[in-house]
């Protein structure tokens, strides 16, 4: 039920600005209901050769400022919401000025170094799966022949030259390693690689948060990802979500206290036959999925953001427990403008990915990935169902989704049982 929020009637009188790498237009769109103003800044200028594509994100969409600069607008914001990585310096030099700040200032180390979370995890006492520091690609060619079946994983500030990658084999790794190593250039006898060695069994979930310095919701989104195609998730109490997963973020919570962290958190954890949990990587930022979802399911998003920068929890306000993410590609938007229309009834369940409007119509600027389609219901199957349909009723040139990874995700949920975890029954 909702109830009378004394500051969700104040915030018609603040003003916020979004700061962002160009995935989170739909949160400022939606959260320009609640707040008097919203600002977006999406950096465009980061080479000194800035591309139209990059400083079009954003422009024209209704409800919410597109802007050049942050600092040309800092006395006019009342709180800063910064949806990635990379920026606590900004963070903490915006709340030094007086600024409310919704992010996880100096705790994104935790996704950026990843040397220095594996330490952490260890003085935690939390298990970790065995790993090698490798330095330079061609002691990575030889590492990798010699063992096989392997994650190989940069630290997060590189994440713009590859994702965690698997080594299946080395024969199949082998021309994948020469392609870093010509990204590379003259860095690569030099760049560190962290190699995971694969946890076998068990699968894979992981728990959405609002994290206000270290203290959670009793309330949280839950779920399993087929890694950039769907999620499938439940709003659940802590008290009944799987102790395997909350045992991690208990343990984290000093840490989290210590950096002052105010923002979104979100885990992979891989849960083995045996019962144990290996945190597999901390993502401290909106990851995508399941944001989207979230901000979709959550009906008082702009007043928990707020309230968090203040230091203050709040629950979240929800109609259905259960909720789906099915991701849209386009192969020819990564090289152009795309033009996608919506029925305008299933409108707020499509969450659009880097655009700019064109009068009615909505264009994503180059890069691949259109958006996602987020339903909600009182039991899985229905919302799944639900995301097929609107995925099907999009209109624009190329577009691709995997709807099957959602029943995917669904079977998964038998390994869940097998570990009596099941967290969607």
């Amino acid at each position: 039920m909702k109830t009378f929020s004394p500051i969700a009637s104040q915030l018609k009188n603040k003003s916020v600005m979004v700061i962002d790498d160009g995935y989170a237009v739909e949160l400022a769109k939606r959260l320009s209901k609640s707040f008097g103003r919203v600002f977006y800044f999406c950096e465009w200028r980061s080479n000194g050769y800035p591309k139209i594509s990059d400083w079009m994100i954003g422009q024209n969409v209704d409800g919410i400022e597109a802007v050049d600069s942050i600092f040309d607008h800092l006395n006019e914001v009342d709180l800063f919401i910064f949806t990635h990585i990379l920026q606590s310096d900004l963070q903490i030099h915006l709340e030094k000025l007086g600024k409310q700040v919704y992010g996880a200032r100096g705790a994104e180390i935790l996704e950026i170094d990843r040397s220095y979370t594996k330490e952490l995890l260890v003085n935690l006492g939390l298990p970790i799966a065995d790993y090698e520091i490798i330095i330079g690609t061609e002691d990575l060619h030889r590492y990798l022949e010699k063992h096989q079946n392997n994650w190989v994983k940069i630290d997060a500030k590189w994440r713009g030259l590859f994702e965690t990658t698997h080594n299946k084999r080395y024969s199949l790794t082998e021309t994948w390693i020469d392609w870093v190593e010509e990204q590379l250039g003259a860095m690569g006898d030099s760049m560190e690689f962290l190699v995971d060695e694969d946890i076998p069994g068990g699968i894979e979930i992981g728990g959405e948060y609002i994290c206000t310095n270290g203290l959670w919701q009793n309330k949280n989104l839950y779920g399993i990802e087929v890694k950039n195609k769907g999620y499938i998730g439940r709003i659940m109490e802590r008290s009944k979500s799987p102790k395997v997963v909350t045992n991690i973020t208990d343990k984290l919570s000093p840490i989290f206290k210590e950096f002052a962290y105010k923002g979104s958190y979100s885990d992979e954890i891989r849960v083995t036959k045996d019962g144990k949990g290996y945190l597999i990587d901390p993502t401290c930022r909106l990851p995508y999925p399941p944001s989207y979802l979230m901000v979709y399911m959550y009906q008082n998003m702009a007043e928990i953001i707020y309230r968090c920068s203040l230091g203050q929890v709040t629950e979240p306000e929800y109609e259905h427990e259960f909720g789906c993410e099915l991701l849209i590609y386009s192969k020819s938007n990564e090289t152009q403008f795309l033009p996608v229309y919506v029925p305008e009834q299933y409108r707020d369940n499509v969450f659009l990915n880097q655009y700019t409007m064109k009068g009615d119509v909505p264009f994503i600027c180059p890069n691949g990935f259109v958006g996602s389609v987020c339903t909600s219901s009182d039991n899985i199957e229905d919302a799944i169902e639900e995301a097929g349909e609107i995925a099907g009723s999009l209109d624009g040139f190329d577009l691709t989704y995997d709807f099957y990874s959602l029943r995917r995700a669904m079977e998964e949920t038998q390994l869940l049982d097998e570990l009596d975890i099941n967290f969607f029954k």
